[in-house]
Formats: structure tokens, C-alpha cells, sequence
């Protein structure tokens, strides 16, 4: 593995809108993950396999929450 990118490594512009101006996504979650599916990074490696293998061992510890209604 070459790398992990994160939200840290792209201070001041995290942001991104599929309908500019709206910069209102992050590109990796900075704080409270709300949907599946939502990156919180990025592994950089030589070969796919080397990439695949490091996501396998990455821990992410969620906490349920319950929805604001």
C-alpha cells in the first residue's frame, strides 16, 4: 500500500455539489457517517489485489444513531 487519503489530507476543499454553487457533500466524511455507502477515504496501492487486501483489514466501529423526527 501506497497511501490512505482522508479528509485530512484535503483541508479547505472536502467539499463537493453535483449542482454547483451547493458545495454540500463531503468527499470524505469529516464527522457522522448517515448513509451507507458514504467514503471515508481512499487506499493508494500498486495493484488492485494490494488495494483490495488493505480494505479488508480497515476497523470502522459505528454507533447507531436514531433519526431526528
Amino acid at each position: 500500500v501506497v497511501s490512505f487519503v482522508s479528509y485530512k489530507d484535503v483541508p479547505h476543499q472536502n467539499k463537493f455539489s453535483i449542482i454547483p454553487p451547493f458545495e454540500d457533500e463531503e468527499l470524505f466524511r469529516e464527522g457522522i457517517v448517515t448513509a451507507q455507502g458514504q467514503p471515508i477515504g481512499l487506499i493508494v496501492a500498486k495493484t488492485q489485489i494490494q488495494a483490495k487486501r488493505a480494505a479488508h483489514k480497515v476497523i470502522i466501529k459505528y454507533k447507531k444513531i436514531h433519526p431526528e423526527i
